[in-house]
């Protein structure tokens, strides 16, 4: 089955699940673990542009773009590329890295920054980024951008892939993973917004 997204809030101790998108017969689907806050505040933080095998797109307090897997016009439809300051790019599968995107993006807007881990440099190069707006990022460190931080997450996928950790100024934190296997040895607690994208195979496959 597919869930196109679950959000979970806790509010007074209580859990309390909002569904959206369909219910099909896939191999994939999205969990997203919302904690502390109502559904409006978070969404004046969190915009799930698309999430999904067909693309991939989030933008964090409006200013951070997590992954470019769907097409710019889509992403200007959704969101004010003006307030961008960062893109950070998990991992080079083409649902959450479209070359054509990229490509577009950066000549839209020829001063953005992008923070990848070292095995995405020379995509980004290929596509006619300026190296000198790239930030090649290392697991664990953290990395101060002003307004806020990142700090990389190792994952476990069929390719190098990172997840982030993302703290705000104002002391809200997201913690973000895509397309891995499992979170062992990954610990996150006492964040204000998870976001976990995972693949799995129903019962029935395994046999």
């Amino acid at each position: 089955a597919q869930l196109q997204f679950i959000i979970v809030v806790k509010e007074n101790e209580t859990l309390r699940m909002v569904i959206y998108g369909h219910m099909k017969m896939k191999n994939h689907r999205n969990l997203i673990v919302i904690t502390k806050v109502g559904i409006l505040k978070i969404m004046e933080r969190i915009n799930i542009i698309e999430s999904g095998s067909s693309g991939n797109c989030y933008i964090y307090n409006e200013m951070i773009m997590v992954d470019v897997g769907i097409s710019l016009k889509k992403i200007k439809s959704k969101c004010d590329l003006n307030k961008i300051k960062l893109v950070l790019i998990s991992h080079e599968h083409s649902d959450h890295f479209n070359k054509t995107t990229i490509k577009n993006l950066a000549k839209d807007k020829p001063l953005l920054r992008f923070a990848v881990g070292s095995y995405l440099v020379n995509q980004l190069v290929e596509l006619g980024i300026n190296k000198r707006n790239i930030d090649v990022l290392e697991v664990g460190k953290v990395y101060d951008y002003g307004l806020f931080k990142i700090v990389p997450i190792k994952l476990f996928h069929d390719v190098s892939c990172y997840g982030y950790r993302i703290f705000l100024n104002d002391g809200y934190k997201i913690f973000h993973a895509t397309d891995t296997c499992t979170l062992d040895r990954i610990t996150a607690k006492n964040y204000d917004f998870y976001g976990i994208e995972a693949n799995y195979i129903n019962e029935e496959e395994l046999h």
